[in-house]
């Protein structure tokens, strides 16, 4: 009899074996999906990995967040809000999962929640980056522009700095009154160029040109060019609000939303902004 038991262990094991290798293999396509952002595939992907039954601990953890990612991108929000939760319940101090679930409350335009989910995933992981930007973000939504200025200073104190902190610090520092050309132009000088979206700072620091910025959006990879044009667009508005010319920046602002690229942080800017800016045409 023990004998009998022993065989049906190992034919159980081995059919296993090849379960959870394919498995394994959907979430790989389903990560590589997600990089090249084909959102839909990459949640289709995730879900059949979750409803094998071959993942738990950590694998099943992680697969629900990246699977809440896939369904923020594409705007599915209470989906993706549903994913982080269920991740949280499975690890309460997953700080990835808490950062996910505050970047739906933002774009749902819940700043507090998204606030104190940034705040609890920061306790739990205080180096991770992109929450402090995330974090002021959403305060720079909400209008508190000193306490987003903090939380940018915050992830330029990772290394290395990073292009968008730099922008967003720039334009909190603005809102308050400030010159922050000096500030940006000493992070600039130690940061790693190469991606056009440096021609931004270029633009604030007087170098170049609005024109000079869309071209250089515009030159990137065909399939890119909507995506880049939203964010040439945003920080292109912002220039012209941080100069007084409200008009032209509430006509950047309308092209941001033009292209339709919801999922950028620069989309949620500019309809912050024009809602500020309502009636000052």
């Amino acid at each position: 009899m023990k004998y009998a038991l022993l065989i049906i262990a190992v034919s159980i094991l081995a059919g296993a074996a090849p379960a959870q290798a394919e498995v394994r293999a959907d979430v790989k396509a389903g990560d590589k999906a997600l990089h090249d952002g084909a959102f839909s595939e990459a949640a289709g992907l995730y879900t059949q990995a979750i409803k094998s039954g071959h993942l738990d601990g950590a694998a099943l953890t992680g697969v629900y967040v990246k699977r809440g990612d896939t369904y923020r991108e594409q705007g599915l929000y209470d989906q993706a809000t549903s994913d982080f939760s269920t991740a949280l319940k499975l690890n309460p101090k997953l700080a990835e999962a808490l950062n996910g679930r505050a970047l739906v409350f933002a774009k749902k335009g819940l700043y507090d929640r998204a606030i104190s989910d940034y705040g609890s995933a920061l306790e739990l992981k205080p180096d991770l980056a992109f929450a402090y930007t995330n974090m002021g973000r959403a305060y720079y939504y909400q209008g508190e522009y000193s306490k987003a200025a903090e939380r940018f200073e915050s992830r330029l104190k990772i290394k290395p700095p990073h292009v968008y902190p730099m922008l967003w610090l720039y334009l909190a520092r603005a809102r308050t009154g400030q010159d922050p050309k000096a500030e940006l132009a000493g992070y600039f000088k130690s940061a790693k160029k190469g991606h056009w979206i440096y021609n931004a700072a270029l633009l604030y620091l007087g170098k170049i040109t609005p024109e000079q910025v869309l071209e250089s959006a515009r030159n990137g990879k065909r399939g890119e060019r909507r995506e880049r044009e939203a964010e040439a667009y945003f920080y292109i508005g912002q220039y012209f609000l941080v100069s007084g010319d409200k008009k032209t920046a509430i006509a950047y602002f309308r092209k941001v939303i033009g292209t339709g690229v919801k999922r950028f942080y620069e989309y949620t800017g500019a309809e912050v902004e024009l809602k500020r800016l309502a009636g000052a045409e």
